[in-house]
């Protein structure tokens, strides 16, 4: 009679490994020392049952130990349903369930440099929560479910969970350093630190661990990372970054987290788990705070490019004014363009020294970057012609300095558009 796994209840053949092959949970040690068919079962001289099966299958003990200290592994379940939820939400609130755009991401707590280190350092944890389409949550919780239960027998629930955060936070600080300027998202960087604490906590224990089931993991876990390595490569829009930072930071918490499947290894867990995360949240506080001082530049472009903007407002607004004051009476053209001179020209002009000194992040941010600098250099030929319309009454330059501006705002929908 065909066996079913007791954690899936999906079949298992006639033979089959230590763990089930469509949940990955390990399988009872009488269960898989002794498939369907096996003829090792003895009968004691007058016994009327057979004698208990002879297990000789190391592996097959391993599972039963991890089972036995870390019977239920509903870190890893509550991790997907929250994943699920949010998607859920996402999709319930009208985001695009197939290709949401940054925006739409940003508004749920998405990773940007120029959002998360300008004081919305939250979307760091956040951005592990969202995911860019229906496709890539599938992707990531079906990796997620298919090893972080086995990792989450080996390290413990909490160990389990710090893991998971560090890493991916870790990712999401890679990510800031590297590709500041991406909108990023997802729980790939947890995923990616999932198996990086496989490998680490291997690395610790492969004496603790059958030679079978010590080279059957390390493979899948080298597997895993050489098609990620390799789909990241080769396909666009894939953050690299998050992926690495997050496989080095779970491989250091697991060469922390390791211990020993033992009941003192188990006793020992507690202590591990708060070195862990307390570590793991200094090292990642202090990198964060390090790019928020010295922020890469697409960030210092955005903030520029917002200081730029609310300059650019005022100025117009006192111009304005100041125009219709002149119209009045209420103002004296000499004193209107000396003030044109002193206070508006020299802010104008250190704002666009400062802009221009930050090209060079990238061709988009350069093309963008050109036009506002273009913009900015006709308002000042602009303002610099009216001051000495203003001052003398030279009509001709008033007109010069309205074609400026005419030309000005022309520029205005490419830079929106850019």
């Amino acid at each position: 009679m065909a066996q079913s796994c007791p954690h899936c209840a999906a079949p298992l053949p006639d033979t089959w490994d230590a763990f089930c092959g469509s949940c990955r949970n390990p399988l009872p040690e009488t269960e898989a020392a002794q498939p369907t068919g096996a003829a090792n079962v003895v009968m004691e001289p007058g016994a009327t049952q057979p004698a208990e099966p002879h297990t000789d299958n190391p592996t097959a003990r391993f599972w039963q130990t991890l089972t036995e200290i870390t019977p239920r592994p509903t870190v890893t379940r509550v991790l997907v349903a929250i994943n699920l939820v949010i998607f859920g939400l996402m999709g319930a609130s009208g985001l695009s369930l197939n290709q949401p755009s940054p925006a739409e991401l940003l508004k749920w707590g998405a990773n940007f440099g120029p959002n998360t280190l300008n004081g919305e350092w939250w979307r760091a944890l956040t951005c592990m929560f969202v995911h860019i389409g229906i496709l890539h949550i599938l992707m990531n919780m079906w990796v997620l479910s298919a090893t972080g239960l086995l990792v989450e027998r080996m390290l413990g629930n909490a160990g389990f969970l710090v893991a998971y955060l560090v890493s991916g936070l870790g990712g999401s600080l890679a990510s800031l350093w590297l590709n500041p300027g991406v909108v990023s998202a997802g729980a790939s960087g947890a995923v990616f630190g999932i198996y990086g604490a496989l490998l680490g906590l291997l690395q610790r224990q492969r004496t603790s661990i059958p030679p079978a089931a010590l080279t059957g993991l390390k493979n899948s876990g080298l597997g895993f990372l050489a098609y990620n390595v390799f789909f990241g490569l080769t396909q666009p829009n894939i953050d690299l970054a998050a992926h690495a930072g997050g496989f080095v930071t779970g491989f250091l918490c697991g060469l922390v987290l390791s211990r020993p499947f033992t009941p003192a290894g188990v006793a020992a867990r507690p202590t591990r788990n708060f070195v862990t995360g307390f570590g793991g949240f200094v090292v990642i506080t202090v990198g964060l705070t390090l790019l928020s001082v010295a922020p890469p530049k697409i960030v210092l472009i955005d903030r520029e490019l917002e200081r730029c903007e609310e300059l650019d407002k005022r100025a117009r607004h006192f111009i304005r004014t100041g125009h219709e004051r002149l119209s009045r009476g209420d103002l004296d053209g000499k004193a209107f363009a000396e003030t044109i001179e002193r206070s508006l020209l020299p802010e104008w002009r250190e704002a666009r020294t400062r802009l221009a000194a930050l090209r060079g992040t990238s061709s988009h941010d350069d093309a963008h970057l050109t036009l506002v600098l273009d913009y900015m250099q006709l308002c000042e030929e602009g303002w610099t012609l009216y001051a000495e319309a203003v001052r003398t009454g030279d009509d001709r330059k008033a007109q010069e300095a309205a074609n400026k501006h005419k030309l000005a705002d022309a520029l205005v929908d490419k830079i929106r558009t850019n």
